[in-house]
């Protein structure tokens, strides 16, 4: 039942450099900080950082923290967001102030229905740095704001 999590707790970059898998599905967060993104940092191609938060309340993408992507480093998540209240991905983008810059990132949103615990495979064609999953977003609306 864990309806926020404090500003610093995942975010600092020099804190818990060894977690790699974070679960926090099927609580009651409302919004999200651009964590996901800064646990990243500590993971590798070979070895991603998996961040679980299907099934809670998300609808909106804050930046309290002022983070600001530095496209010389990669962040290699792996982030399931998916049955939430996402409207538009492109919220990602705008509420973490990430528009231009999370094209460095080479980021990729999935539309497939994985199990709530799955982990993807490498793909050939995607060299992917932030995999970030939404499907089965209670509330996604495909339009022309995400999709030209």
């Amino acid at each position: 039942m864990i309806t926020s999590i404090g500003l610093r707790v995942f975010s600092n970059p020099n804190d818990l450099v060894n977690l790699t898998k974070i679960s926090l599905y099927q609580n009651r967060l409302r919004s999200l900080e651009p964590w996901p993104y800064i646990r990243g940092l500590h993971g590798s191609s070979d070895s991603k950082v998996y961040i679980w938060l299907q099934f809670n309340l998300i609808s909106e993408f804050t930046n309290n923290i002022k983070w600001q992507i530095n496209c010389s480093r990669r962040s290699y998540a792996y982030l399931n967001i998916s049955g939430n209240y996402i409207r538009h991905i492109s919220d990602v983008e705008r509420g973490w102030n990430f528009a231009d810059q999370l094209r460095c990132s080479a980021s990729y949103i999935s539309t497939y229905k994985p199990d709530q615990l799955f982990i993807p495979k490498p793909s050939r064609k995607y060299l992917l740095d932030l995999f970030i999953d939404i499907s089965n977003s209670f509330d996604y609306y495909c339009d022309c704001r995400d999709m030209p």
